[in-house]
Parts: structure tokens; sequence; C-alpha cells
């Protein structure tokens, strides 16, 4: 537990140790701030095999994947009919 009795804490803070699941960031603190922590943890990994790669290609990777969306009631358009 990385939290005591009467500390302060932030939304988003990690409580415990453990892996961050980016839904939850998503959720708990919105797009960029998860945009930014998957851009840090895909760096952080080629950062440890020595390798520099600037942050902008990441971010173009990210971006695309927050583009694709799951649409759960078209309401009465009929434009996303199957």
């Amino acid at each position: 537990i990385l939290v005591q009795e009467n500390d302060y804490v932030k939304a988003g803070m990690p409580l415990s140790d453990g892996s961050i699941t980016p839904n939850d960031i998503l959720n708990i603190k919105g797009p960029s701030a998860v945009q930014q922590y998957l851009v840090n943890e895909v760096q952080e990994v080629y950062r440890l095999q020595g390798v520099k790669i600037n942050d902008k290609h990441f971010e173009v990777v990210v971006r695309q994947m927050m583009r694709k969306v799951r649409i759960i009631d078209s309401g009465d358009t009929i434009f996303l009919e199957d």
C-alpha cells in the first residue's frame, strides 16, 4: 500500500503497487492522461534497450488508437446500419 491514514491523494494516484490499467486512467483522468501514459510506457521499453526514439512517433500511434470507438447506441440515424 502506497498511502497511509490521513494522506492526501489526488484522483488517479495509485493507492497500491501493481499495474495500472489504461482504461482506468481514461475513466478517471481523461484522454490526455491516458495518451501520455501510453507514450511513456512504450518509450520506457525502448529506453531499457538503449534505443532512443522521438516521442512524436509513438504519439502518432496513440492518437490513432484513441480515434477508434465503438458505437453502442446509434440513436435514430441510418448512417451506422450494418
